[in-house]
Order: structure tokens, then sequence, then C-alpha cells
């Protein structure tokens, strides 16, 4: 799914720059990949879309809390937590409604009495303090900051409402307040081993899916019964939910990036455009286009020039690459087709608890990739009076370049012979 931010008929390789490494996850039959690199002649047989359960391990949270208190400056006595994401992140709790108080003694969390028993469960580490039904909170953090005694907090400034900030501010006079911006957003764009065995389960459920959907399309189903079909063969394969709502476009419905499925039948369509993940804790995102019954020259030339887009962006993908530079060349590579101007969205984004997580690839990024992150990448183009074409894949940036970890396979595809 692109982040909107404005500011396989493909038997050619991936033109690598000096130094890169491309490789791919190895498929069933090594179908997709030979001696674990990308390649790209023949298609993937979807009955050999790989089953990948991921492996069986613990994380480390409190060397995640450690690594986050590092990057808090020395002076706070605490750094106050928020978002789902980040909580769960640092403890593992699924749960929402609660911040942490992520102490340099003592972790604490905050939460209701809908979540004790769960904290208990996933979290038998971990302090927790449970507020009274009626009391909000911000009003229990407010409490239990005073009942600690504490006098500097570190806080999410970029997290944090003005509202719930002054409140802070006049109800804990006595505290000195520290504001930082993306501490644990920055530690989880660096993904550890238990975190890519969930993203590849989830992007191998995603997979099966697909396969098993690819057989039911039929003209008169509407866009909306397709998007709903494929959700619930997501679950029937063992997804916990979507990482979005499914987008299944049909011609220049398609020219939405983020088109809300219609309940009208797709027909004969000369394209329709999938956009699809599966939430297992952690996310997958896969978009594909399909033609219907031919493919007309006008989708063939779209669909190439797009492909050439997403290998010029991948040969950019290794350590110490800037952010923006990925985009760049996705950007170049579209605009060498004249087709620069109909490219609507950043060339894609980290993918991890949030579907959307940093670094960006859009213009102006600064910010340079390392090893570890996991990200999409997904250029499109997008014509109001036709159509739109988007290819994605999900990539984790290696020592020497990236790892393709999405084995689907790339070849324009009738729905229908």
């Amino acid at each position: 799914m692109p982040y909107i931010s404005q500011g396989r008929q493909v038997p050619r390789q991936v033109g690598l720059s000096a130094g890169s490494d491309y490789r791919c996850r190895q498929s069933a039959g090594g179908s997709a990949s030979q001696g674990g690199r990308r390649r790209f002649g023949g298609a993937l047989d979807l009955d050999e879309v790989i089953r990948c359960t991921g492996t069986d391990m613990t994380p480390a949270y409190h060397q995640r809390r450690q690594q986050v208190l590092a990057r808090v400056p020395e002076t706070a006595e605490a750094f106050l937590v928020l978002g789902s994401a980040n909580v769960r992140y640092l403890t593992g709790f699924t749960g929402d409604s609660t911040w942490l108080l992520l102490g340099r003694e003592r972790v604490i969390a905050l939460s209701d009495q809908r979540y004790q028993y769960q904290l208990a469960e996933e979290c038998p580490e971990l302090e927790a303090r449970i507020r009274p039904v009626g009391t909000q909170l911000l009003d229990w953090t407010i409490e239990v900051v005073q009942d600690l005694g504490w006098r500097s907090l570190a806080y999410p400034a970029d997290r944090l409402t003005v509202a719930d900030w002054n409140r802070l501010r006049e109800a804990l006079p006595q505290v000195h307040w520290e504001a930082v911006n993306g501490l644990v957003e920055a530690e989880r764009m660096r993904k550890d081993e238990s975190e890519l065995a969930a993203l590849r389960e989830a992007l191998a459920i995603a997979e099966r899916a697909m396969a098993r959907w690819c057989a039911t399309v039929r003209p008169q189903d509407t866009e909306k019964e397709l998007a709903d079909r494929l959700d619930q063969l997501m679950r029937e394969e063992g997804a916990e939910g979507a990482s979005f709502p499914v987008m299944v476009a049909a011609n220049e419905r398609s020219a939405h990036p983020h088109a809300r499925p219609r309940r009208q039948p797709i027909g004969a369509c000369e394209l329709l455009l999938v956009d699809w993940g599966v939430d297992m804790g952690y996310k997958s995102d896969l978009t594909r286009v399909f033609a219907g019954r031919t493919i007309s020259a006008r989708l063939r030339s779209a669909y190439e020039a797009v492909h050439r887009a997403l290998e010029a962006a991948l040969a950019q993908v290794r350590p110490g690459v800037k952010a923006c530079r990925v985009h760049q060349a996705a950007w170049q590579a579209l605009s060498e087709a004249a087709l620069g101007d109909y490219f609507l969205h950043s060339t894609g984004h980290g993918l991890g608890l949030e579907v959307h997580e940093g670094p960006v690839l859009r213009p102006k990024n600064e910010q340079e990739l390392v090893p570890g992150m996991v990200l999409t990448i997904e250029p499109g183009i997008y014509f109001p009076d036709w159509g739109g074409v988007r290819l994605e894949e999900e990539v984790l940036v290696t020592a020497s370049g990236c790892e393709v970890l999405s084995c689907w396979p790339r070849e324009l595809r009738c729905l229908w012979a």
C-alpha cells in the first residue's frame, strides 16, 4: 500500500550497482531463485508458493528497552512511551489503551482493568499499575508519576497532543520535561531475527491466500466481493487479520492509489489491481496487477514501465544509500518513459508492527538505509481516464545489498484464458 506523500514477463536481470547484492528468499523447487540469487526466468507455479511458518524465538524485550534507554537524555529519570506498537515492541503486550513508563531502574505499564490478566499472561515480569474505572489514562499517569516522585521525564513530543501536554505541565509543575522524537520508532526500523520470522510468516500467508483467490475470480464478482473473499482466505490460511482493508480495483478505479472497493462487477476488465497484506502482529504488504482475458498494448506498456522503475529502485537498496535516492531511481525510470508526472506517491516505506513505518522512500529524505530494515518498493502510475499500475515488493536491507522477501510472480497474467 503506497504511503501518499507529495513534497513476470520480465526476463531482464536487475541492473546491479557496484558492490550491491540482490537476493530473493528460496522458493519451493528453486523456481524463483537459484543459489539464493534472484532469477527471473520462468513463472512461479502458484502451487509452489512457499509455506513459511517462521522460527520459534522469543523477542529480547529487555535488550530493546535498554537500547531505547540509551537514546534517552541522561538527565531524564524515565521516558513516557506512547503508541500501541511502541509498547508492544518493548514489552510484548498486544493490547491497547496502555502507556509505558520506561525508567532506568523499573518499567511500569499504565493500563486499565480490561487488560490486567492479559498483562500478567503476556508480560509476567512487567510491573503494572491498573487504573480504576472512571480514571482517564492521562490522569492515572499523573498520579503514578507523583507517587514515584520522579522529577525529570522525557516525553514523545511527536505523539502527545497539545491538550495532554498542557495538562501534564499543569498537573506536574515540579517535573522537568525533555522533548524527544522517534526514539522507539528509530529502534523499530531495524528488525531482529524474531521480527524477520514474523514478517516472513505474514508474507507467506498472504501469498498462499492469493494463490487460492486467483482461482476464484469471475467477471460477475464485484470489487467488494473479491476484496472480502481475499480477506477471508487470508484468515483461513492463518492470518490474525488484514494489514489494511484489501484493495481490489478494476479499470479506471485503479487510478485511485487507495481505492475503496465498489459494489460493482469487475466485468471483462482490462486490468485489475490488488493491494493486500496479512497481519500477524507484524504486517505484510503486496500489490499486483492482472489483465482480464487478454493483455492490451496499453496495459503491457504501462506494466513494463513500472517494472523497470521497480528494478531501478531495487538496484539502489543497500546500506548507506539515502532513502531519497531510492525514490529518485524509480522516478527517473518513469520520467525517461515520459511517465514521471503520473507517479503520485513515495516509492515505499518501512514495514513492521505497523504497515507504514520509517523510513519513507520519498524526495528530500536524507536518512540512510541500514541492514535490518524491511521496506516496500512500490512504484506506480495512475491515469484517471484509464486506470493505474503498481507493483509492490517487500525487501530486506542486508549487509551488502537487499533480499527480496516476496516470491509472488511478477509476470503480467490474465485472470481468464
